[in-house]
């Protein structure tokens, strides 16, 4: 989803994914998605490509309301960029989904490049 955070890094990323080291004790997926659900990156607002959080943590998406995510990459790029990355940090810190030990993977992920 536009709202989930994309990871890369070197080749020690490579070999382990994030989702197998990644540690959800004490995460609520569904309260993550609904914190992503009704926040806002650059003009879209989750409720505008999104119905409703399941309770897996996944959204129903809206697909015939896509479209304004590419519109948002093509006119609002960076600030879209930078409201998605700050939405999900402070929905994965209220629902108990950024520990220690995940800031560290984020950290390591991140790489030096």
């Amino acid at each position: 989803g536009v709202l989930e955070p994309h990871l890369r890094g070197g080749a020690a990323a490579a070999n382990v994914s994030a989702a197998e080291r990644w540690d959800w004790t004490g995460c609520n997926l569904k309260d993550l998605c609904e914190c992503k659900l009704h926040g806002t990156a650059g003009a879209v607002k989750g409720m505008d490509i999104a119905s409703k959080c399941q309770d897996n943590g996944y959204a129903v998406p809206k697909a015939d309301q896509l479209y304004r995510i590419d519109e948002e990459m093509k006119t609002n790029r960076f600030q879209f960029q930078c409201d998605t990355l700050k939405l999900n940090v402070f929905c994965y810190r209220q629902n108990g989904c950024l520990s220690g030990s995940n800031q560290a993977i984020c950290s390591t992920m991140r790489g030096t490049g």
